[in-house]
């Protein structure tokens, strides 16, 4: 929530205005010609739907928790809690997982997983270099994730790792031509791996 503070004229009288930001994902309709909530009533962000289009995944704002729910909004179950933030989750191929990277105070971002019906997320990379924008490979037994160029900690190159999920050890991504193009790639899309 922000806060600006102003007087009147004669300064006898202070005023406050809050400003609490909302966030709504919208889609727009062709065929209405209009703009129309994803799911009316969750303010959340960087949705993420499973294969079947049956259940959804998402981070609430602005508390920064992960949810999941049928993909009418319905059955809400919330994953994570504070002082975890979670940010863009992605689901697994066969829906069996859930990956994101989260933050933890005074840490730095990393990659974890968990189950769709809850438990402890579980870190997948070790150190202290951040780590983010996860996504699956098609078989769901790898991983490919950035190392966020735009935080202190990042190395010069490489910015884009895959880790075996059995090994847990991140390798250079070899084609490091798409880095550039991480910044805008699409959920599912599939690298070769």
């Amino acid at each position: 929530m922000a806060f600006a503070s102003s007087s009147s004229t004669d300064a006898k009288k202070p005023f406050v205005v809050g400003l609490q930001p909302r966030i709504e994902p919208i889609l727009y309709n062709r065929q209405s010609k209009q703009f129309a909530p994803v799911v009316p009533g969750i303010p959340g962000e960087s949705f993420d739907f499973t294969r079947d289009g049956k259940s959804m995944t998402y981070t609430q704002y602005p508390e920064g928790t992960l949810w999941r729910a049928e993909s009418d909004g319905s059955h809400r179950v919330q994953l994570t809690a504070a002082p975890l933030r979670a940010f863009r989750p992605r689901w697994s191929p066969d829906g069996t997982r859930i990956v994101f990277f989260g933050l933890y105070p005074h840490r730095p971002w990393k990659l974890y997983t968990l189950s769709p019906n809850g438990g402890a997320a579980e870190q997948l990379v070790s150190g202290d270099e951040n780590e983010g924008d996860p996504s699956w490979s098609y078989d769901g037994r790898k991983l490919v994730f950035g190392r966020l160029p735009w935080m202190p900690s990042a190395p010069e190159k490489p910015l884009l790792y895959i880790s075996d999920l059995a090994s847990r050890q991140p390798t250079p991504y070899r084609d490091q031509r798409v880095c550039s193009r991480r910044a805008g790639h699409h959920p599912g899309a599939i690298l070769p791996l």
